[in-house]
């Protein structure tokens, strides 16, 4: 079964900025462990970044899964209260 790539419309595949940007969007879902993540190019007005992953119906589901990629992990607290020592001095 063949799936409709995801195009990343917001990113310009000719500037190296858009080129990692898409490299790094796609390494970030390649991290959550959701099936197998590849990057392609369409020729556009520019070559634009397209993502084939499979196990995303749609791409609300798709957004929402890099947006829980990048937020990241929690601070622990005795790191926090260590930065607040060093900022209060």
């Amino acid at each position: 079964m063949t799936h409709q790539p995801f195009e990343l419309t917001g990113l310009d595949g000719t500037n190296p900025l858009g080129f990692l940007a898409a490299l790094g969007t796609a390494r970030v879902l390649e991290r959550q462990g959701r099936g197998e993540i590849r990057l392609g190019w369409q020729r556009r007005a520019t070559w634009a970044p397209a993502l084939e992953a499979p196990s995303f119906a749609d791409p609300d589901a798709l957004i929402g899964a890099v947006a829980d990629g990048l937020r990241g992990r929690p601070v622990p607290a005795e790191a926090q209260e260590r930065l607040e020592c060093s900022v209060s001095v």
